[in-house]
């Protein structure tokens, strides 16, 4: 189940396709036979806090009834989302039906790909050699105050603040990945710390040097689609997000 980051141009199930059918085709190079559902849900303002997640929560609804293992992948905002789902599946929201504690053990895997973690967006961003990313405070800070509403940021919605939970919330296998120039960068390695801290120990942390936010996607951009990465000749530096992200989930999968 792959959970986009908000907007068409800049993230949704249309631009994210060819990056997740190239992903299906290299999973099935390793051994493993995956249908991907990429999920659209609605956006803020028009839809606040909580619509997106209860839009999620309903894809989960609906996966969980096939009976098969559930890896759950999610890039920035997405990245949120999947967060604030497994800790809905952990203690339901109040304004969102609950769903069976046993419905989260199909749940094998997460991999998150430079997770919205902070909201507040108070952490001073990386700037090595002069780089800089595509986002910037000013327009996080828009954004959240669309997503929000008014309401008040809480434990679903900026995990970063929440430290209490996470051993248990999370799946046995964990996967962040982020950029060394990523806008999120600081605050992603914070929150593995903390979540390491909190005893889980199954969680890896890749960290692409000097590239920006949703760097994998981006680098995809120009790749040929439905090929494997091994039977491409020249230049396949397009395709290490996908390779990360497909050997890491072949690993954890094949060894569970």
């Amino acid at each position: 189940m792959y959970v986009h980051g908000g907007g068409f141009t800049s993230g949704s199930p249309e631009a994210t396709s060819a990056y997740a059918l190239q992903l299906s085709v290299e999973l099935q190079q390793c051994g493993i036979i995956a249908d991907i559902l990429s999920v659209g849900y609605d956006l803020a303002p028009e839809r606040p806090y909580p619509g997106g997640l209860t839009q999620i929560v309903a894809a989960f609804e609906y996966l969980v009834a096939f009976e098969k293992p559930i890896i759950l992948m999610g890039d920035s905002a997405g990245g949120n989302l999947c967060l604030a789902l497994l800790r809905h599946l952990h203690e339901p929201h109040s304004d969102i039906r609950a769903i069976s504690q046993n419905a989260k053990s199909a749940i094998i895997a997460l991999c998150l790909t430079c997770p919205w973690v902070n909201l507040r967006n108070d952490q001073q961003p990386p700037q090595l050699l002069g780089g800089v990313d595509c986002l910037d405070k000013p327009t996080l800070d828009r954004w959240r105050s669309a997503y929000m509403g008014g309401k008040p940021l809480d434990r679903y919605t900026n995990p970063i603040e929440y430290t209490e939970g996470w051993k248990e919330i999370l799946p046995p296998k964990v996967l962040f990945m982020t950029g060394e120039l990523d806008h999120f960068s600081r605050d992603i390695v914070q929150f593995v710390d903390i979540v390491r801290k909190a005893g889980h120990i199954g969680v890896d942390l890749d960290v692409a040097p000097l590239k920006g936010h949703a760097w994998n996607l981006v680098d995809f951009g120009a790749a040929k689609v439905g090929i494997p990465c091994s039977l491409i000749d020249g230049d396949v530096a397009s395709y290490n997000g996908v390779m990360i992200q497909s050997q890491w989930i072949a690993q954890h999968v094949n060894n569970m």
